[in-house]
């Protein structure tokens, strides 16, 4: 593999920038986690324009009001934006590019297996650590084939298939974005710029969380 430094300075162990022209094309929370920044929000989104729409319009009129923020250098605010593998569909990618996602991806935290070792839930089961009544949202991503077991095995078994439970929340989520300002004034005025600024694409956000941190003493 190719050893070369990724880093501008290769003396600085402890950097994590990254060298031209990769830093434009990174999303700066990959290097940092914006901690001049210390009022945040996450807002989770829901598409619901239709299949045939793409909604590609929405992401140019986001970048307008709220660029996300690469990996060139700090900005007076940041933003950035990641999508579940649902969210994805729902934009248009072409089936072989969503074919190339790992399972975990696609299958998110709401794999039954998962959830067992995670210890979230056991059979039908939440465990008290979940919030009552189940988790609020999610991808909501359909079983696909292999979650149904079909698959002949070498030697004889009386065990039936088993076919994965299907665990789906009242709130889907296709994509999360993340807004960084100065303030809680100046964070809440740009989440209701984005929010306003994005209905007219049939892209709402369901969901709230406040993600503000404590400014470090001096």
């Amino acid at each position: 593999m190719d050893k070369r430094p990724l880093t501008d300075d290769a003396r600085d162990s402890e950097s994590w920038a990254l060298a031209p022209p990769h830093n434009k094309n990174v999303q700066g929370l990959v290097v940092s986690g914006f901690a001049k920044q210390p009022s945040a929000r996450a807002l989770f989104l829901e598409f619901n324009f239709d299949k045939d729409h793409k909604g590609c319009g929405w992401l140019k009129a986001l970048t307008s009001i709220a660029p996300i923020t690469d990996a060139d250098g700090p900005d007076p605010r940041c933003a950035a934006l990641g999508f579940t593998w649902s969210g994805l569909s729902k934009m248009g990618l072409d089936a072989h590019s969503l074919d190339s996602f790992d399972r975990p991806f696609k299958e998110g935290m709401f794999q039954e297996d998962r959830l067992r070792r995670l210890g979230d839930r056991r059979g039908n089961t939440w465990s008290k650590t979940v919030i009552d009544g189940g988790p609020q949202w999610s991808g909501n991503t359909p079983l696909d084939a292999a979650a149904h077991d079909t698959t002949a095995r070498p030697f004889h078994t009386t065990t039936d298939a088993h076919t994965n439970v299907a665990i789906t929340t009242e709130i889907t989520v296709h994509a999360l974005l993340l807004l960084y300002a100065d303030n809680e004034t100046d964070v809440d005025e740009w989440t209701s710029q984005v929010t306003q600024c994005l209905a007219p694409y049939r892209v709402t956000v369901v969901r709230k969380l406040p993600l503000t941190r404590t400014r470090p003493m001096a």
